[in-house]
């Protein structure tokens, strides 16, 4: 029974640290153990003041799994060889009594497993305080009774004891409650610790009575190897390498440059803010790729002239012709006047003023009317006048 009661609670130990990232400790202490008995005799007030309890050690391990990092909390279940029990002595006056003294011991080894949570606070040196419940298994046991009259000493003992549900047996396992309170500074911590059964661990005979455990004690406890450094596990729902707290899209994969976003055509801009999001594309120009239709130099995204070419200088468009006479403004000397290339945009010209361009002035350099072709009307002279006056009188 004490090999199967072993074996189980070192299982039940693995099974808990296997997969876990933890410290392991080895624990050693001392303790007073108390049995609490209530029952149905009569007189036991005058009896169970002569009960007392049983000065033992313990031993075993622990594991020390960080469960929170911010309010250094941790889960620590072990595996620990407990001494169990009481013991019995009474003295009788010879005069009334044949019997001299009764002395008895009821002593039961246990291994329990403990599952406590317990919190630290401070940093070199920690105050810890925890606790939680235990199932205790039982490892083995002895019974020992003397009675001593005047005529001499009778002893008996047991350390088979009967194990099952019935009167006088001890049941395999029990549970109960427990907490600690103490120190933690490096690899080495010290602790009070109290344990209460919520189950009776013996039936007995002949009688009607409830046993339950109670244990008292200390226990120092070392560390082994250095302690784990445990990195604050970070949420990341859709599994793409960004937290959640930084991911734009937690439930979509995407890459750290788009902040946890899709991004199909890898171009670093996310598909919900890509114009373009099946052509790789600049971040600059919102995702679509830079293009130049009409190959004058000025990117589609900056033209505004996009078919027709233009230099950069008006925005990719061609140079202005202001009036509309084929000549732009650039080579056009009158750029607000109609005119013709021969005279590089501007109107034919007037030397004279005459209203009569010099084309078609036969006169260019004198005054003349449009009726004469530019030239001044002919004028007859004033002698030529004089004479045909005498003539004529």
């Amino acid at each position: 029974m004490r090999k199967t009661s072993f074996a189980l609670a070192f299982i039940f130990f693995l099974s808990i640290i296997t997969h876990a990232q933890i410290r392991v400790a080895i624990v050693a202490g001392g303790h007073q153990s108390t049995v609490k008995e209530e029952n149905n005799l009569s007189n036991w007030d005058n009896i169970k003041n002569y009960y007392s309890g049983r000065v033992g050690f313990h031993t075993g391990f622990i594991a020390d799994i960080p469960v929170g990092i911010k309010l250094q909390l941790s889960f620590q279940p072990g595996v620990i060889y407990y001494n169990k029990g009481r013991k019995f002595a009474r003295q009788y006056d010879p005069a009334t009594s044949t019997i001299t003294s009764e002395k008895s011991t009821q002593f039961i080894n246990y291994i329990d497993v403990p599952l406590n949570l317990v919190l630290k606070f401070g940093k070199k040196t920690k105050f810890i305080i925890g606790g939680g419940p235990y199932e205790s298994f039982f490892y083995n046991g002895k019974e020992t009774s003397q009675t001593t009259t005047a005529t001499g000493a009778t002893q008996d003992e047991n350390d088979d004891l009967p194990v099952g549900k019935k009167s006088g047996q001890y049941r395999v396992s029990n549970y109960g409650v427990n907490g600690l309170v103490g120190f933690e500074k490096g690899r080495v911590f010290l602790t009070a610790n109290y344990s209460l059964g919520l189950n009776d661990f013996y039936k007995p005979v002949g009688y009607t009575g409830t046993f339950r455990h109670q244990v008292i004690g200390g226990t120092l406890g070392i560390f082994l190897g250095k302690p784990v450094n445990v990195e604050k596990r970070v949420k990341d729902k859709d599994k793409d390498g960004v937290p959640d707290d930084k991911d734009n899209c937690p439930a979509e994969p995407g890459p750290a440059v788009t902040n946890g976003c899709p991004d199909k055509d890898a171009d670093g801009v996310a598909d919900k803010d890509d114009k373009c999001p099946d052509t790789k594309g600049l971040v600059s120009n919102k995702g679509c790729p830079v293009l130049d239709k009409d190959l004058d130099g000025v990117n589609d995204n900056e033209d505004k002239c996009p078919d027709i070419a233009g230099p950069k200088k008006y925005n990719g468009c061609p140079v202005p012709d202001t009036d509309k006479d084929g000549i732009n403004d650039e080579e056009d000397k009158c750029p607000d006047v109609v005119g013709y290339g021969r005279y590089a945009g501007c109107p034919v010209p007037d030397t004279d003023g005459d209203d009569v361009n010099d084309e078609e002035d036969k006169c260019p350099d004198e005054k003349g009317t449009k009726d004469n072709n530019g030239c001044p009307a002919d004028e007859i002279k004033k002698e030529i006048v004089e004479k045909v006056n005498y003539a004529a009188q």
